[in-house]
């Protein structure tokens, strides 16, 4: 992806402005809770934020907006190919939640059985 000026940003998608008069508050504080996450969890996060919020509004979710429930299983999230590497931008794809969790819990048996076989051919 090419490199998003702030310019480039607003031109492509004027921000709602918050009774605060923040415009992007609500998207720069989900953007901070992932990238906290991430490091919590040990995981690069190499997204700048008006990239992030690029990809976003690419995939038809605006992050600016606080209507989003955490319940809804559908909701779309940022997932890892293979469930590996950076988040950064050649490294991510958008799915649903529940996708992801299902890809994550087969990606993880996979693993446990290839290190089973590898142990059992050892003993």
């Amino acid at each position: 992806m090419d490199e998003i000026s702030k310019q480039t940003l607003a031109r492509l998608c004027p921000p709602k402005r918050t009774p605060n008069g923040d415009a992007l508050r609500v998207a720069r504080k989900k953007y901070s809770r992932h990238k906290a996450q991430s490091k919590y969890r040990g995981i690069p996060f190499l997204f700048l934020f008006e990239e992030w919020y690029h990809w976003w509004l690419q995939h038809g979710v605006d992050k600016n907006s606080d209507t989003f429930s955490k319940q809804d299983k559908l909701r779309l999230c940022m997932c890892r190919v293979n469930d590996e590497g950076a988040y950064s931008v050649d490294n991510v794809y958008c799915d649903t939640h529940v996708e992801n969790v299902r890809e994550s819990r087969a990606l993880w048996r996979r693993r446990y059985e290839q290190l089973k076989t590898e142990y059992d051919e050892i003993c």
